[in-house]
């Protein structure tokens, strides 16, 4: 969308809030709309806004755990994640799932890389069926800094080893 689409999209979004300054869906759009601009700090005072009016926050607190890890606000994106975690019925297996890797990334960004590698552990644990893949997690320290790096590999049979420690094939 160009700028020009933007502006007209709040302008009617702005109609329909000055009618109902808590319509859940106008809210939601301005939001969006901000988001989609790259006015992360406004975008998150509207979801902020929506969720002081719904009684369900999950919505809302989904969008703010993404936006503010856009906007490296990790201390204020894991807050989010973790009442998301706190009311875990709400969430989908694969939402559930998506939190837990973006609570390892917050904590990794904030070099707290113990607690990033549990979470990492308990995202592959949601899966209720045997998991058909095996899971590698480690720490990198290239110049000085820390993150980490997930990889899927192929469950082996019973008895049967390969060395993943090469990165090489």
């Amino acid at each position: 969308m160009s700028t020009n689409d933007y502006e007209e999209a709040h302008e009617a979004i702005d109609f329909a809030l000055a009618i109902d300054d808590s319509n859940a869906e106008a809210l939601t759009l301005k939001a969006f709309c901000y988001q989609q601009s790259g006015e992360l700090q406004k975008s998150c005072d509207y979801y902020l806004r929506l969720a002081e009016q719904q009684e369900n926050k999950t919505r809302a607190y989904l969008a703010l755990a993404k936006t503010y890890f856009e906007m490296q606000d990790y201390t204020s994106s894991i807050y989010y994640i973790e009442a998301l975690l706190d009311n875990k019925d709400a969430l989908s297996k694969y939402e559930l799932s998506e939190l837990y890797g973006d609570i390892a990334l917050c904590h990794a960004a904030l070099k707290h890389i113990g607690v990033g590698q549990a979470s990492i552990r308990r995202s592959f644990g949601t899966e209720r069926e045997r998991p058909r893949y095996a899971y590698r997690c480690r720490t990198i320290l290239p110049d000085g800094s820390q993150s980490m790096q997930m990889t899927r590999l192929p469950k082996q049979k019973p008895g049967q080893r390969k060395n993943y420690t090469s990165d090489r094939h």
